[in-house]
Parts: structure tokens; C-alpha cells; sequence
């Protein structure tokens, strides 16, 4: 005899419960109605004609001239990882795709080899229509290549016809790999409006943290670094904790600039870790934040336990 477990009861309990309760038999799932729809949908237009992979895109759209589209993702025609930027002037029907030439990356500015890699594109536009380019550029010869890795910024002021750069946000190599950068730019006409933003994860000494950074004229140089996320210990749990990944730089509508990743919680009682969303805020452009605090702890047990 099949039991079910009684409707009112269920709506208490947690997702994962659910779907296990469901899996047993015990739990009638829900029946979806099926999305049906009369309009044709939208024919795909590519914005690359190469066979090889290309991923990790961003898009954005001028708030100047909606018909001038810029993307950028990375992009393996030449067998190893570049950065690809696409431009269209007609709204998206039509694109021109290019490379970051070898000779505008900034390891291989250093190094004068042209065999670096880079990763991780990102991108951004401020209110008058400039676009702002971050890629993480490193050096895969080098000995370790963490001391090659870098974050730098490539700017366009004519509607991503052209780019300068590359502006490194920390000009000399330093001692841990640099990751994962967003940036982001204030767009409030208030008074830090142009101040470009960027957060990522450094990976050092067998820790990690997330760190922030912020420009003041244009992307071209950037203060001090702010660890807004430091790695984290317990009295009671010896061990460090991972201190988090993607970070994502956001500015409110008032200036206010907000950093959110993903991080990890412990319980001290445990030493047990939770997946978590974590936030800082700055009110004065990117120079000070808040003590962090968890947005969404997650009931997901991280895989590792801490504790000697």
C-alpha cells in the first residue's frame, strides 16, 4: 500500500526533503502545466563563424545609442585561451569579431614572448557610453605562474570601434594567482559617478580572499587593494576556512557600492562549514566598507570539516 505523506505537513518541509519523500513514493509531486506559446521564436544570429569553443560572453548595450551591442567572451581559435570582442552597430543583426592582439597583453608586454593566456572577460559601460573591458591575463611558462597573473582593464571612448590599454590594476607581478574579477561602474550622475569598480578572489599561501579595487579616472590606474573578504578561522576550529568566489561589485541607485560572493560559514560547535552569500557595502565611493554578513546560509553542508 502506498502512503502519502499529508499536503499540509509537506508544505513545511525543506526542497531536498521533498524531492526525497517524492523519490520514496511517499510524496506527490506537483504537476506543471506545460508553457505554451503563438510567437515565433527569434532566429540565433552568431556573433562568430569559427569552429573552435567560445564561452564565458558578456553583453552589453550602449545607454547612448541602443544599436551599438559590445560583447567579449574567451575564445580558443588559435588553440589557447584569447579574448574575443564583438561589435554591432545595427542593433545585433550583424557583427564584426576580433581578438585582443598578442601585443596589447600586458604578460606578454613584460615578457615580450607573446605566448600568454588570458581568461575570465568581463565588461561593463558607464553613462556616457564608454565601454570598460577586464580580463585576467597570465603568463602559462612561467615558474610558478602565479607570479604572472594580472587583472587589467582595456577602455573604449568611440563605441567599442577602438580599445586602449592594457591598464593593470596592481602594475607588478605579485605572490598568488589573481581570479574570477567582475567590475561594474557608477552610472548615478551622482558624485562618484565614472568610478569603476572591480572585485575577485586571490589565491595565496594556500588561502584565498576577495579583494576590491576602484579607479577614479577612467580605469587607467587604481587604488590601494581592500580585502573586503579575508579567509576565516575559529578559536575552536583551527583550520582557515575558504573565504569565497565570484565576487560581484553592484552600485545602487544612491552610489552606495555593494560586494556579494559566495562564501562558507562555520559552526563552531561542529567545525562544520556552510555554503553562504555574503555582503559588504560602501557608502563613500569604494573607500571604506561594512563588517561582512551573511545574506543566505545555505543548508548545504560543505564538504570539508575543520577541526584538530
Amino acid at each position: 500500500m502506498k502512503l502519502f505523506v499529508d499536503q499540509k505537513l509537506s508544505g513545511g518541509l525543506s526542497w531536498y526533503v521533498k524531492t526525497f519523500l517524492i523519490l520514496l513514493g511517499l510524496l506527490v509531486a506537483p504537476t506543471l502545466a506545460v508553457a505554451t506559446s503563438s510567437l515565433t521564436p527569434p532566429p540565433n544570429i552568431r556573433i562568430t563563424n569559427i569552429p573552435e569553443l567560445n564561452n564565458e560572453e558578456q553583453v552589453f548595450i550602449s545607454p547612448v545609442d541602443s544599436n551599438i551591442i559590445i560583447a567579449n567572451w574567451r575564445d580558443l581559435r588559435l588553440g589557447h585561451f584569447q579574448i574575443g570582442i564583438g561589435r554591432s552597430t545595427d542593433g545585433g543583426q550583424t557583427w564584426i569579431d576580433t581578438l585582443i592582439e598578442p601585443f596589447l597583453q600586458y604578460t606578454n608586454i613584460l615578457s615580450g614572448d607573446l605566448s600568454a593566456w588570458q581568461s575570465d572577460p568581463t565588461m561593463t559601460v558607464d553613462r556616457q557610453g564608454n565601454f570598460y573591458m577586464s580580463v585576467l591575463d597570465f603568463s602559462r611558462t612561467s615558474s610558478p605562474p602565479n607570479d604572472t597573473s594580472f587583472i587589467v582593464f582595456y577602455k573604449s571612448i568611440d563605441s567599442g570601434l577602438s580599445w586602449t590599454g592594457p591598464f593593470p590594476t596592481i602594475p607588478t607581478p605579485g605572490t598568488g594567482f589573481e581570479d574570477k574579477q567582475f567590475i561594474t561602474v557608477d552610472r548615478t550622475a551622482g558624485p562618484h559617478d565614472g568610478n569603476v569598480y572591480v572585485t575577485w578572489t586571490r589565491l595565496a599561501d594556500g588561502h584565498n580572499k576577495i579583494i576590491f579595487q576602484r579607479s577614479t579616472d577612467g580605469a587607467e590606474t587604481f587604488g590601494d587593494t581592500i580585502i573586503v573578504g579575508p579567509w576565516q578561522t575559529s578559536t575552536f576550529c583551527t583550520a582557515p576556512t575558504f573565504a569565497g568566489q565570484f565576487s560581484i561589485p553592484v552600485v545602487s541607485s544612491n552610489g552606495d557600492v555593494h560586494v556579494f560572493w559566495v562564501g562558507l560559514t562555520i559552526d563552531s560547535s561542529s567545525c562544520f562549514t556552510f555554503y553562504t552569500i555574503k555582503h559588504v557595502v560602501s557608502t563613500d565611493g569604494g573607500q571604506t566598507f561594512t563588517l561582512r554578513r551573511h545574506c543566505i546560509v545555505c543548508n548545504r553542508i560543505h564538504r570539508h570539516r575543520w577541526r584538530y
